[in-house]
């Protein structure tokens, strides 16, 4: 088989060294659905499954994974002459995000005063601050997101062009995606356009949270992402991770976008 990335997903076992692995992919010449699973460090066992639209199989199996207690890891390739999937060679993508057409630097600021005043209620585990500068002479204040004591973005680094348009960017870096991404579309909700492109910038489409299941680890559980959807105004009111209906079962996280 051609080389296939794979979602990683692990449950941690009640003992030691019983953590299980289950990881699921798409074969890119067949396009069938590769899963591989067993106890890590050790030769996986591998399910091959056709399916006519396997990107929606995959999002449903995530789901049931999820929610039976898996937590997400990255995406990986499977190494055949090892037969395992190594931790160290987990790939966790760098995005690159910019927001346009912006209103204003004011508005951003009472967009950050307001978001962090809501996060204070939300027990994170890593810090997030917003340090506001004192205002300069032209009396428009600016400030600094640091999340994980990283600099997330700077407002004195919002550029206008010719059409007096101002746009703002940066790097989200892996170690500290899930907060950053959450801030950063809630930041620009309503007052910008947001994007997302990867290292070979390419556009990366973010439909937050509709596959929130790649956000869920140990230190971000569903329960937690509910919390900070909702300090962010991602979405109005608590609702089910999970409700099942006859036919499907209805995605996570219902945002308001």
């Amino acid at each position: 088989m051609s080389n296939i990335v794979f979602q990683v997903y692990r449950n941690q076992g009640a003992i030691e060294n019983t953590t299980k692995d289950w990881a699921i992919g798409i074969e890119p010449v067949s396009g069938v659905m590769v899963i591989k699973y067993g106890k890590t460090g050790q030769k996986l066992r591998t399910s091959i499954v056709k399916t006519p639209n396997p990107q929606t199989e995959i999002d449903d199996r995530v789901r049931k994974k999820v929610q039976s207690g898996y937590f997400y890891v990255g995406n990986a390739t499977y190494d055949e002459d090892a037969k395992v999937i190594e931790l160290d060679k987990v790939i966790n993508p760098t995005l690159f995000w910019s927001i346009t057409n912006l209103k204003g630097k004011s508005e951003l600021i009472e967009r950050m005063e307001h978001l962090m005043s809501r996060m204070v209620s939300v027990d994170l585990p890593e810090s997030c601050d917003f340090i506001q500068d004192k205002k300069g002479a032209t009396n428009v204040p600016v400030g600094q997101l640091m999340i994980s004591n990283k600099l997330v973005f700077d407002l004195h680094g919002v550029v206008t062009d010719g059409n007096n348009k101002m746009s703002l960017g940066g790097v989200i870096e892996n170690n500290s995606f899930t907060l950053t991404t959450m801030f950063i579309i809630a930041v620009s909700k309503g007052l910008g356009t947001l994007s997302f492109s990867n290292e070979d910038n390419q556009t990366i489409t973010i439909d937050y949270l509709g596959n929130e299941t790649q956000f869920a680890t140990p230190e971000y559980s569903l329960e937690l992402l509910n919390d900070i959807a909702i300090a962010l105004a991602l979405k109005k009111s608590a609702v089910s991770l999970y409700q099942p209906t006859q036919q499907t079962v209805k995605p996570l996280l219902q945002l308001s976008l």
